[in-house]
């Protein structure tokens, strides 16, 4: 196996979550090139880090006509794909015609599989993505996503640190993909006066292109100092920073899954979402959901809920109670810093008061 590409659309957790498929490719063919297709702002976060010696764009016109049936394919293209050994496709592809397109091509190997599991799925998400390499009899050993920054990453954060005289840090992302899945702006902020009276750390409110609302309703409420708004990083420096901050609290959002994956002790904070399919998997890592009839519920459900009460019933206290239990159980002093061994060839290792970080 010398070529292989893996594609993967979908919004940054989906990529996080597709990373233990990755891996296993990885171990399993430890000399071959790995490429991922998708979106490269998002495919920065493991560009060169262990997962993908090279990334490309789905977004590419010539790319259409591979979802259409009986369609005339680019030259180009049908040349780049029949270079590889193995192609694993993560596309909604309900009809097939986009991998017998890839197969057309003349690559080796094709597997497809729909990202979106079956609604009466109870499996985690993570375990619908494996099915394809586990039928390929690839082993699987690690079963939670995994970043690991490179050395640069990590001298940015160190920056940012001094920078900002930074010592203990919590970084908090009251933001999400819909504000039917954000916790109340009122509690965030009470956790934030929490954190730098009790704590005495320093907040740092992420914020990221459809966030500044979310974040700004809970910035304009805190009374105990200033939080550092980080707007719009690039995910690699934000994943840097999340590192080393000693906790994370945010929403059902693809931050917190990328907090659980570098390695923060994370709160993850549950409502409409089924936690236990779309949840954050990490080894110091905690999803905290109001128990209530109607949850976990359709997007459609979701969109038409006037209310959201299992958000609501998540209590600011409980976040602070699991916030203290992990800092306690992680002694988190400094940044668990992720390594793994590689070859020549991959990783080598506003409103007053408040200060804003534009990146």
């Amino acid at each position: 196996m010398n070529r292989i590409l893996v594609i993967r659309t979908g919004a940054i957790g989906d990529l996080v979550l597709t990373l233990p498929v990755i891996g296993a490719l990885r171990a399993a063919y430890p000399d071959a090139q790995i490429e991922v297709m998708g979106y490269p702002s998002r495919l920065s976060l493991i560009d060169g880090r262990y997962y993908a010696d090279r990334i490309s764009s789905i977004d590419q016109q010539e790319i259409a006509p591979f979802f259409s049936e009986n369609s005339s394919l680019s030259d180009r293209l049908v040349s780049y794909f029949s270079g590889f050994d193995l192609i694993v496709s993560f596309c909604v592809d309900e009809d097939g015609v986009f991998a017998d397109n890839l197969r057309r091509t003349g690559a080796g190997q094709v597997l497809s599989l729909n990202p979106i599991p079956d609604p009466n799925c109870s499996a985690h998400i993570i375990e619908h993505l494996l099915e394809p390499i586990r039928a390929l009899g690839v082993p699987v050993t690690e079963t939670s996503p995994k970043i690991f920054l490179a050395s640069e990453d990590r001298k940015f954060a160190e920056a940012f640190w001094q920078e900002h005289r930074l010592e203990q840090a919590v970084a908090i992302h009251p933001g999400s993909g819909s504000r039917k899945k954000r916790w109340r702006p009122e509690r965030f902020a009470t956790l934030s006066d929490w954190v730098m009276r009790d704590l005495e750390a320093a907040v740092i409110l992420i914020s990221g292109p459809a966030d500044e609302d979310a974040v700004m309703e809970v910035a304009n409420r805190i009374t105990a100092g200033r939080p550092v708004i980080l707007e719009t990083p690039s995910l690699v420096h934000l994943a840097s920073i999340i590192e080393r901050c000693g906790c994370f609290v945010g929403n059902d959002s693809g931050i917190s899954h990328i907090a659980a994956a570098v390695g923060t002790p994370t709160v993850a904070i549950f409502g409409p979402s089924d936690a236990e399919v779309w949840g954050p998997r990490g080894d110091h890592t905690v999803i905290l959901k109001g128990e209530i009839d109607c949850s976990p519920c359709t997007r459609e459900q979701m969109n038409a809920c006037p209310h959201t009460s299992c958000l609501g019933l998540v209590e600011e206290r409980e976040v602070r109670e699991k916030v203290k239990g992990l800092l306690t159980a992680c002694g988190r002093a400094a940044p668990e810093r992720r390594t793994r061994e590689m070859g020549a060839d991959h990783m080598p290792d506003g409103t007053p008061g408040i200060r804003r970080v534009f990146m």
